[in-house]
């Protein structure tokens, strides 16, 4: 059969992903599932999700300066921590004060317990730089927090809600891409 140029794309991608997959597995030792590998594969391949133009377009740091605008201080300090650590903002709804650690000026690092990339739970940590401004910031907000205290209330509906104020098309999954590319 003959396959267009997006359908291309995607195949090379979805397999590209697998094999990345399979080495992560080894270079952990974890047994690989191949039966895992499927569903994604038939799940990617049912939901287009790896088609170009179903990507989020990816946010630039103007458009997070902007978002700025839009949401109140804790919850753009989790939209700024996703986009230091190019994290999922639904990554950062699990993150509590206790995940946050300040290593030195300006260095700091984050724990992902749970992330949708972590099948397994075994957790990430991200390290991450601030300016002056921002972890004067991030002090602050966290010094008026109990140790178990949710760090954001930002959710990936009120992300996205603001970022598409900011510039059509912009999505939550746009401040992770948005990094990656930055």
């Amino acid at each position: 059969a003959k396959l267009h140029s997006g359908q291309l794309k995607s195949l090379s991608s979805a397999l590209e992903y697998t094999k990345r997959l399979k080495q992560i597995h080894s270079q952990l030792e974890i047994p690989f599932n191949s039966r895992v590998i499927d569903d994604y594969m038939r799940s990617l391949k049912r939901d287009g999700a790896l088609r170009p133009d179903h990507q989020a377009p990816p946010a630039t740091p103007a458009d997070v300066q902007q978002a700025a605008r839009y949401l109140a201080e804790a919850e753009w300090l989790g939209m700024l921590i996703a986009w230091k650590t190019a994290s999922r903002i639904g990554d950062m709804e699990s993150i509590v004060k206790s995940d946050l650690h300040k290593e030195r000026d300006g260095l700091w690092t984050i724990n992902f317990r749970v992330t949708k990339g972590d099948p397994f739970r075994i957790g990430n940590w991200i390290p991450f730089h601030l300016t002056d401004a921002e972890e004067y910031l991030i002090q602050r907000h966290l010094n008026t927090l109990t140790p178990n205290a949710a760090f954001t209330s930002l959710t990936t509906e009120r992300a996205a809600a603001v970022l598409g104020r900011v510039r059509t098309g912009l999505s939550a999954h746009s401040i992770k891409r948005g990094a990656l590319v930055h």
